[in-house]
């Protein structure tokens, strides 16, 4: 894929221990504008706000308590 040995790839880290989770987006249009647009027909599982996240935070929500403090419009 990137024309490196198999053994050189660096270690796989999941996503929900290394992406830094806000509650909102950095995208200026709305996600449901976003969503038409780049996945045309891809089925919506929960209804979202206008700029909130995508990625789901429900997991540390849940296991940690966790609410984020910052917004990257913001920040």
């Amino acid at each position: 894929m990137l024309g490196l040995p198999f053994d050189e790839f660096p270690p796989y880290v999941p996503v929900d221990e290394d992406y830094p989770p806000r509650a909102d987006t950095v995208m200026s249009r709305p996600n449901e504008e976003l969503l038409a647009e780049v996945f045309p027909g891809v089925p919506v599982k929960r209804p979202f706000g206008p700029n909130e996240t995508l990625l789901s935070i429900d997991k540390a929500r849940r296991l940690l308590g966790y609410e984020p403090q910052y917004s990257w419009r913001t920040s």
